[in-house]
């Protein structure tokens, strides 16, 4: 690729980034109700797995490349799904309604399952290291979230009970902080803009695989500023821009989103799960 091409890429990620920034700010603003917020929640994990997915099929570039191919783990059993849709689309009679949405349909998973195959070597890989990772980190983070929660009920002259229990909803936590929360985040800000601003920015160094310089400082930045627009409007959703380091780095070592979305989904999950045990009287 020429290096107008990777300016030209890195404007594209930027402009895109600023589009779904004023998206989440949009959204925000008409999110009055339950079902509003839904909706505006489903729009923009669209919104972040479709669009970036597009731009490089657009562009002839390969999934792959930028890590989004999650060793296999979702392009494969897509890319069956496709192929399935296209052989009963050719089994169908030209023009009957239900030939136009099979084709329709492998259309829509084209860019997700193109050449998806499965790699269990480098999967099984990712995931013994996220799980180390979260072994390491998870336990000084409850510890952590405990004194603050500590702290915070001392401040407002009330006292903090904690009893441990899984919420009633942990099944529907997991799925929607893995597959709606980290998946699309991860694809759009990792995968694709992370991956396009390395190639017009590249690193002032890099250690134990990690590359530092603008490209993940930005990416990262961006990342916070999606969580300021779309969620709470205040200073403190800015947060996000730390774990947002540790994300771009599991990214650049693995090659792939996969252990990224993983640990991001757990850690939501991790989080809620603790916060739900505190009382305070």
């Amino acid at each position: 690729m020429c290096p107008d091409d990777t300016k030209r890429h890195a404007r594209e990620a930027l402009y895109a980034s600023a589009a779904l920034i004023a998206l989440l700010g949009l959204l925000k603003q008409f999110a009055a109700g339950e079902l509003a917020q839904k909706i505006g929640f489903t729009i923009a994990a669209a919104f972040q797995l479709y669009l970036p997915l597009w731009l490089l099929s657009r562009h002839g570039q390969r999934a792959r490349d930028y890590g989004l191919h999650m060793h296999g783990s979702v392009g494969a059993p897509l890319a069956l799904l496709r192929r399935r849709c296209l052989v009963a689309a050719r089994g169908r009679e030209r023009g009957r309604p239900g030939r136009r949405a099979l084709l329709k349909l492998s259309y829509l998973l084209a860019p997700y399952a193109h050449r998806a195959r499965f790699e269990p070597t480098t999967f099984w890989h990712d995931l013994r290291q996220t799980g180390l990772l979260i072994a390491v980190t998870f336990p000084p983070f409850a510890v952590g979230h405990h004194f603050w929660q500590l702290w915070l009920a001392h401040h407002a002259h009330r006292h903090a009970h904690y009893a441990f229990h899984l919420p009633a909803d942990l099944t529907e936590l997991l799925l929607i902080n893995l597959l709606l929360v980290a998946l699309p985040e991860e694809l759009f800000y990792r995968g694709f803009v992370q991956t396009r601003l390395l190639a017009a920015w590249p690193p002032w160094l890099t250690r134990f695989g990690v590359p530092v310089g603008w490209a993940i400082l930005v990416s990262s930045a961006l990342f916070a500023l999606g969580h300021y627009a779309g969620e709470w409007g205040n200073p403190a959703r800015l947060g996000p821009f730390f774990p947002a380091l540790l994300f771009a780095a599991m990214r650049a070592r693995s090659g792939s989103i996969m252990g990224a979305v993983i640990y991001h989904g757990l850690s939501n999950v991790f989080s809620e799960t603790l916060r739900s045990g505190y009382t305070f009287s």
